[in-house]
């Protein structure tokens, strides 16, 4: 049961898979799967949700020894729509991680999914950071990203979901 919410890894070894469940019992019908069979897996786990690790070998075979290892990640600064890092000029230039993100649209409406501008894999699901920019004046910006990321480029006041407005994908 995590104090904080934190994306954690789950590995396992010796020929055994890990399923993770969420719950505070062991009732089956109670048991939320968070993770499917794999010797992998990685997963937000949230604040004060207990989580089950189940370990079985992959096959009708005898069990076997194995090694569990569980680790969490720092989250960064700039997770939060509500905390981006802030462009204070430009020409900008930053190395940044989703690593240890969360995925902040997890709560957000099932449309957002299909909006025009969310329409990636699985907006709601995807680990993400933010950054933020109040131009002086009006003008063009170009932004890119490499390391396999995608951009997103929202604009409003607010973060909430139905205030954001989506200018660019």
């Amino acid at each position: 049961t995590p104090p904080t919410s934190k994306m954690i890894t789950a590995t396992v070894d010796g020929g055994q898979s890990i399923r993770i469940f969420s719950g505070e019992s062991c009732d089956y019908d109670t048991l939320v799967c968070v993770a499917r069979q794999s010797s992998v897996q990685t997963f937000p786990a949230y604040a004060n949700v207990q989580y089950r690790f189940l370990i079985s070998q992959r096959y009708f075979e005898a069990g076997s020894e194995f090694t569990i290892e569980i680790k969490d990640y720092e989250v960064p600064a700039n997770d939060g729509c509500d905390s981006p890092a802030v462009v204070q000029s430009l020409p900008f230039v930053a190395n940044g991680t989703t690593v240890g993100s969360l995925p902040n649209f997890k709560a957000a409406p099932q449309s957002f999914d299909t909006c025009t501008c969310c329409n990636w894999y699985g907006a709601r699901d995807a680990n993400d950071v933010f950054y933020s920019y109040t131009p002086p004046t009006s003008k063009m910006i170009t932004a890119t990203v490499d390391g396999g990321q995608s951009i997103r480029v929202f604009s409003g006041d607010s973060c909430e979901y139905d205030e954001l407005q989506c200018l660019a994908r």
